[in-house]
């Protein structure tokens, strides 16, 4: 066999070997780059991690990096299922709302741990138990307001924590947190901001003073909600569910109902239907009050009461209830000098609303409101139309329109700028004679006496 021959031979080897490292290289899982590093858990990648201060070369193997980020992780993944050697775990982004009492435990070569941006309310010093070695904590972006003095004991390397929230408030709860810092020479993060109250807000914690931090004045919550918020109309016999929300500041926060200022009791057999309030994540708490069988009783205002050691925080909503025979107002046409209204048929007990007619060339405030708003026209409890009040609507009538604003502007209650617009530069009568004067719906103000201060006995 030529020499010739032997070449052609090998060319389809050395062009074979490449294509086989290449296949070898996309068929090997993520973890190959990696030697050691196995991770059965779908969403989360592991990598080396060169220690600090080296550069270049290859990360050592004993050093790992796990991210689990941009998940949907419900809680830190078992121990057990990270690699030996993990100093880096990145548990950001997820939807971890509860973390167990020794979660960590079996990480103790972690020195980096972020929990950020999950939704993450209960924290205790359990929480953190099996991690000595631990330097940055990066809790930020979860839905606690406050922390627990002591949560950090299981931490004695810890030298940076982040820990802002949207709830963050900064009260006396939290005024153990500053002198610990100091003491063990800690930083707390600049991008830990305080939310509330509301002296403190946007300010970083870690500049704060001890005596800033005091639970004194009026109380402000973080939450406090109330369905249904709007004023609810409903039949006789109807059910209708309220469901209060607040924050949870502590053992002395309670959520008490009234209705028309007297304390509410659950009473099955009025249909008063009252749960135990709830707590969530340490965070939130929740009531939730029910009447199953309404009755004309319930109407008037329902309250929900946040009370606390520092204060109270009342919502408020109206409730009105019809009877099944419930009387009505007949519709009803009403033509007046501001206009003309046609009321539609209204419960008893409302008051109905109608649009003015517009004119765009007034600015002149009529009975102390906007001109061209509304007519309101209440029908009372017996279903009998009361008398309107038309006083926020114009005059119809050119004329007495255009006198009255005259009289308003004598009175000094503003000038009507378009009205008057343009004729102060002395336009010509209607008969053309050229001399100056002010015109207005084929009237000239200027000649109206100016010592009078009285509307004109025709209005």
């Amino acid at each position: 066999m030529g020499a010739g021959e032997r070449r052609m031979r090998g060319a389809p080897a050395r062009l074979l070997l490449p294509l086989l490292l290449w296949l070898l290289l996309l068929l090997a899982p993520e973890a190959r780059g990696s030697p050691g590093c196995p991770l059965p858990i779908r969403s989360c990648k592991c990598s080396g991690e060169r220690p600090k201060g080296l550069s270049g070369g290859v990360p050592g193997p004993a050093r790992r990096r796990v991210v689990c980020g941009g998940g949907d992780l419900p809680e830190p993944p078992e121990p057990g299922l990270l690699p030996n050697g993990t100093v880096t775990l990145d548990l950001r982004n997820n939807i971890i709302s509860t973390v167990q009492p020794g979660a960590f435990l079996g990480l103790g070569e972690l020195k980096r741990l972020d929990l950020s941006n999950n939704r993450i309310g209960c924290l205790t010093s359990e929480t953190f138990r099996g991690l000595p070695r631990l330097l940055r904590l990066n809790i930020s972006g979860n839905i606690f307001s406050s922390l627990q003095p002591g949560v950090f004991d299981e931490l004695p390397a810890l030298k940076v924590v982040d820990l802002g929230t949207e709830f963050l408030t900064c009260d006396c709860r939290l005024r153990w947190l500053l002198p610990w810092a100091q003491n063990r020479s800690l930083q707390l993060s600049e991008r830990t901001l305080c939310a509330y109250p509301s002296a403190l807000h946007a300010q970083a914690l870690g500049s704060l003073q001890e005596a800033q931090l005091c639970c004194e004045g009026a109380l402000e919550l973080h939450t406090h909600h109330l369905i249904p918020s709007l004023r609810q109309v409903v039949f006789q016999g109807d059910r209708l569910p309220f469901q209060c929300s607040a924050s949870y500041l502590g053992n002395d926060t309670r959520i008490r109902w009234y209705h028309n200022r007297a304390p509410v009791e659950g009473d099955e057999q009025a249909g008063i239907l009252l749960a135990e309030s709830l707590i969530h994540d340490c965070t939130f708490i929740t009531s939730e009050l029910t009447l199953s069988h309404i009755g004309v009783w319930a109407s008037g205002e329902w309250e929900c009461t946040v009370s606390t050691a520092q204060g109270n925080a009342s919502k408020k909503v109206e409730i009105v209830v019809l009877e099944t025979s419930a009387s009505y107002c007949p519709a009803e046409r009403v033509a007046n000098n501001r206009g003309d209204f046609r009321w539609p048929r209204t419960l008893a007990g409302i008051t109905a609303y109608q649009s003015c007619l517009q004119y765009p060339f007034t600015s002149v405030p009529l009975g102390g409101g906007a001109p061209g708003t509304r007519a309101s026209r209440r029908c009372d409890r017996a279903g009998r139309w009361e008398p309107g009040d038309y006083s926020h609507c114009l005059y119809t009538n050119d004329i007495t329109r255009v006198l009255y604003t005259f009289v308003l502007v004598r009175r000094g209650w503003g000038t009507p700028p378009a009205l008057l617009r343009g004729h102060r530069e002395g336009r010509s009568q209607p008969n053309g004679q050229g001399e100056p004067g002010l015109w207005a719906a084929g009237l000239c103000l200027s000649s109206l006496p100016v010592q009078s201060q009285e509307p004109a006995p025709f209005l």
